[in-house]
């Protein structure tokens, strides 16, 4: 308004006209790249629309900005690559679709047929792994060592349900899917996601060697985890990528759980319905058990190992003058190993024997079994002391 005011219309001119050319040019120029991109929604009704009639509209643009005014086209060419690189960096995402997308899927897609299989030459091998995983959280360490094994090779994280398709009202990898691409976004790998249902692991993973990868592109590595027996650690909560930045473990995989008995369930249940705050450990002991069968069987070939062959079935001695020193001596070296220093340990005590002329050996053992456990309460219940009715 200043400037109509003033009568000097003629000092915008050159700008109003070089920021039109520039629109101009870049309308030319979107058209180019959804011609280039072969775009199936782009269906433009000029007759004579090609490629060469956009870079002709670009080129004539450009060249009547600078004539006209040079300062005004370079500053309007430097306004327009701040304005791109702040709707680039600083934009919500978009639901109306990126051009580049479309760019990048003709140009991979020309390249893909152009990779022949036939011209492979052990030169130029390189490992394409597909990775199974079963749950991200107990396998990041794994996903980002085999990230560095793959030498610019394919990388695919695989996975299998076991569900069946048929019985089921829809897709559930659907949403699953986006789970796992924000997971590679955030681990930092150069990796593709495929999901499948199975009936069985062997099954999802023979689906996922046939049609994974596309082309000349395919896995030719296939990587499984080791199984052990340790408990499973979440691998997520400990990464960098989340510990660094104080972002949420992606909320879309299951939590790990770790292999548990029915005992050892039976006994978090009471332990939660007593409320009662504690840890359960599972102790293996399977070398203390065989101190114990040993000695019941005697010698090979003896009396109880002919009874036991003539019976077919192996049932545990009920004779407690059967049970030796070496396996209490174990069994309380068994619990000074696992729990050093305690304030007090509870253990079970054994029914007392019915013979009274086995008190002395009975004492004998409860001696060996507590020595050197410090404050120690035997218990040995008659009856139920405990109550969940409350």
């Amino acid at each position: 308004q200043v400037v109509l005011f003033s009568g000097k219309l003629n000092t915008i001119a050159s700008v109003v006209t070089t920021f039109f050319l520039l629109v101009y040019a870049t309308v030319n120029l979107a058209c180019l790249a959804l011609e280039w991109a072969s775009a199936p929604n782009f269906r433009p009704t000029f007759r004579y629309f090609t490629w060469h009639t956009c870079l002709l509209g670009i080129a004539g643009c450009c060249v009547m900005m600078f004539l006209i005014s040079p300062v005004s086209a370079s500053a309007s060419l430097g306004f327009l690559l701040l304005l791109l690189l702040a709707l680039h960096y600083l934009s919500p995402s978009s639901t109306w679709g990126y051009i580049s997308q479309a760019l990048i899927f003709h140009q991979v897609r020309k390249y893909l047929l152009m990779l022949d299989v036939r011209k492979d030459h052990v030169k130029f091998w390189r490992p394409q792994m597909l990775l199974m995983v079963q749950n991200p959280r107990g396998s990041a360490r794994l996903i980002d060592f085999v990230n560095d094994l793959k030498k610019s090779g394919l990388y695919v994280l695989g996975h299998v349900e076991l569900q069946d398709l048929d019985m089921l009202p829809s897709d559930p990898l659907q949403p699953q899917q986006d789970s796992w691409l924000s997971l590679v976004d955030k681990l930092n790998v150069k990796a593709f996601v495929s999901l499948t249902l199975a009936p069985s692991v062997r099954h999802g993973v023979r689906q996922l060697l046939f049609t994974s990868g596309l082309g000349g592109m395919r896995p030719n590595t296939l990587v499984l985890g080791f199984y052990d027996d340790e408990a499973p650690q979440d691998g997520l909560a400990q990464h960098p990528a989340f510990t660094s930045a104080r972002e949420e473990v992606p909320l879309g995989f299951p939590p790990l759980r770790t292999p548990t008995t029915p005992q050892e369930e039976k006994l978090r249940q009471l332990l939660k319905d007593l409320r009662i705050q504690a840890q359960i450990q599972l102790v293996p002991w399977d070398s203390i058990t065989r101190l114990h069968w040993q000695t019941c069987r005697g010698p090979p070939g003896g009396p109880a190992e002919e009874e036991e062959e003539e019976e077919g079935v192996v049932n545990f001695p009920t004779n407690t003058t059967q049970v030796s020193d070496e396996y209490v001596c174990a069994a309380n070296k068994l619990v000074l190993e696992q729990s050093p220093a305690p304030a007090v340990r509870f253990l079970y005590l054994p029914r007392p024997p019915a013979d009274t002329s086995l008190y002395p050996l009975y004492l004998h053992q409860l001696e060996l079994l507590t020595r050197g456990l410090g404050p120690t309460v035997l218990v040995h219940g008659v009856s139920a002391v405990t109550s969940t009715q409350l």
